[in-house]
């Protein structure tokens, strides 16, 4: 959609401006402006895609570790062959059968539940993880598409961005300021940092208090 494409666009600006300051440094060391672009862009692509794989890492353990109890909780049984989910159940029973709520029976609704899944049901199950999985992959289609499109939108701003630059401040005029990019620039640079700084605040006080 045009709203998507107009996000995509305005990605790829945020990129471009924030990575311009660092290939006019590279420039001023005598570098064509071609080489200084794929250079930072690199190290930038670099950057981001270890940030992104130390995130996966992170989650698929917490993920397989929150896996792991689960199975634990709902398959490992005890010297009376109970499980703990099986054990939780139980109490919750007698605590309802303390208050007057007999009626309720939470065991007999759960293995009913479990039993009561039919050959239909498997097949409304697997037709539904078959349409999931159609979903998922037009949406890494669509994903790599979006990584492509602003990939190639930023590098074209970072490569044309001296003419950009002469082009705005033509209509907006610095008076004896700053350009109005180098303003850009600085306000995410700004941006970025306060985030990064508030981020590393959160995650250090959470650490802390978990450890406490």
């Amino acid at each position: 959609t045009l709203g998507h494409v107009l996000f995509l666009f305005l990605t790829a600006s945020v990129i471009a401006f924030m990575l311009n300051p660092l290939v006019r440094d590279v420039t001023r060391l005598k570098v064509p402006r071609a080489l200084s672009v794929t250079f930072v862009y690199a190290i930038f692509a670099a950057t981001v895609s270890a940030l992104l794989i130390a995130v996966g890492v992170v989650a698929f353990d917490q993920a397989r570790n929150a896996g792991e109890r689960v199975d634990d909780y709902v398959t490992n049984e005890d010297t009376n062959g109970q499980t703990a989910a099986e054990r939780d159940i139980d109490g919750l029973q007698a605590w309802l059968d303390d208050h007057g709520l007999e009626r309720i029976q939470v065991r007999a609704q759960t293995t009913d539940a479990i039993d009561s899944l039919s050959a239909g049901d498997v097949s409304g199950l697997v037709q539904e993880g078959i349409e999931f999985a159609q979903g998922a992959a037009i949406s890494v289609v669509l994903l790599l598409f979006s990584l492509i499109f602003i990939v190639v939108i930023s590098i074209y701003m970072l490569l044309d961005m001296p003419r950009l630059e002469r082009a705005i401040d033509s209509r907006f005029p610095p008076h004896g300021g700053s350009p109005l990019t180098q303003q850009i620039e600085s306000a995410l640079w700004g941006y970025v940092k306060g985030q990064a700084i508030l981020s590393t605040v959160i995650g250090t006080s959470a650490g802390v208090g978990m450890w406490l």
